[in-house]
């Protein structure tokens, strides 16, 4: 099907960084958006949807915003680097070239399944998160996410509403359909995320939670907005941190106690609430340097 879109679209091209004449680096990319404001408008009140344009239509339906229907997208379908030759940031640099190449573009973007490797990739390149999909993809098993990076002023004025817009949604999202997200996505996808606001009693709450002077119920407000604050700010890899995965599971998503304890290998809810304990402890000292 690649080769097939490769030979008939016109708006496909073919990207490759070569090495004594061999190909060690190619990357696929297709046009889209910049519709007709009349057929804008029948995609934004979803009476069409013309084939194609996959990251502006998508944007536009699911995430409010019909303004970049005629915005110019330059969407990267497919990068691969040779197995000899990668790791030595030949990815990056054609993704760089394509960004140069493609000054009258307002947006560079992809999509694909999300994991914590690809995520660290296409961040190492300057595309962010802007939607992430409920289901997931028959194809990968992993939930759809899809990335952009603005490359003009009109551009940089619709990814930061986008990038906003997914942020704010992200906490309220991961207990109502991105629930069963790996915890180690959760916490990449939280990079940077609005930060809530700390009650004047979190800071107690948690001391006397970890001291077992409270129990789960009373201090859940507290328990939420530290895990938050704490992901939001990370600039470690999660695995740097396990005792967050936790917090995640139970706090953010919302698991039962026992699907928590069955996921940590513990047997049930008594030691799932020993592991809060321990980790509402190092929330309290976070901004310490744990």
């Amino acid at each position: 099907s690649d080769l097939q879109r490769m030979l008939d679209d016109p708006g496909v091209e073919v990207w490759v960084a070569l090495h004594a004449e061999h190909v060690v680096a190619a990357l696929l990319t297709v046009n889209e958006g910049e519709l007709a404001p009349d057929l804008a408008q029948a995609v934004a009140a979803g009476r069409r949807r013309p084939a194609g344009h996959l990251l502006p239509q998508a944007l536009a339906l699911h995430e409010g915003c019909p303004e970049v229907l005629q915005r110019r997208f330059r969407r990267v379908m497919r990068i691969a680097v040779h197995p000899a030759a990668q790791r030595r940031g030949l990815g990056r640099a054609l993704l760089a070239a394509l960004a140069d190449g493609a000054a009258d573009a307002d947006f560079l973007g992809t999509s694909f399944g999300a994991t914590p490797d690809l995520l660290a990739f296409w961040r190492a390149a300057g595309l962010f998160p802007v939607r992430i999909g409920v289901q997931r993809d028959a194809a990968s098993g992993a939930h759809s996410v899809m990335l952009l990076r603005p490359l003009s002023a009109p551009g940089r004025e619709l990814f930061a509403g986008l990038r906003a817009h997914f942020q704010d949604q992200l906490p309220y999202r991961l207990a109502d359909g991105l629930d069963d997200l790996e915890p180690d996505l959760v916490a990449d996808l939280a990079r940077g995320a609005v930060v809530p606001r700390a009650g004047n009693r979190d800071a107690a709450d948690l001391a006397a939670f970890a001291a077992g002077r409270r129990d789960y119920a009373g201090v859940l407000a507290a328990l939420w907005r530290a895990t938050w604050r704490a992901l939001s700010e990370a600039d470690d890899a999660p695995v740097a941190r396990p005792w967050l995965e936790v917090l995640i599971l139970r706090v953010l998503q919302k698991r039962p106690w026992g699907e928590v304890a069955a996921h940590l290998g513990v047997p049930g809810r008594a030691q799932v609430e020993a592991r809060l304990r321990v980790a509402a402890g190092r929330l309290a000292g976070v901004r310490e340097g744990d």
